[in-house]
């Protein structure tokens, strides 16, 4: 990877400007890596606009990698004991170009990257 990207966030600035600031850095990308996980809604959510990042990301060609800490539960599915997050996303995880579960972003980045798990 040329570049371990930039996250985008707020950073203070408008909401428009920060949408337009993370489609442009998407479309600069070779490769868009999203974290699944952080949907939650709290004090700790980056994931505000994955989503759409993912979708905007495959409609312009890009290789979406996406990572969380377990895959999206399927419907009926027993063998989980309790709904996450992560299963109202399954959409985004099941159309991404390649996807990764590890204990966070930076251990699927490493798997990705070093484990032989590389996008070319």
């Amino acid at each position: 990877m040329r570049e371990l990207g930039r996250v985008c966030c707020m950073n203070g600035h408008s909401r428009p400007r920060t949408a337009a600031d993370c489609l442009a850095q998407i479309d600069r990308a070779d490769v868009v890596f999203a974290w699944l996980d952080e949907l939650e809604p709290s004090e700790h959510c980056t994931a505000y606009g994955t989503r759409v990042e993912v979708g905007y990301a495959l409609a312009r060609g890009k290789h979406v990698l996406v990572g969380a800490s377990r895959a999206p539960q399927e419907p009926g599915d027993s063998g989980i004991a309790a709904r996450s997050p992560i299963d109202d996303v399954w959409f985004a995880w099941t159309v991404a170009s390649q996807r990764v579960i590890a204990r966070s972003p930076l251990a699927a980045l490493d798997e990705i990257a070093v484990g032989g798990r590389a996008w070319r």
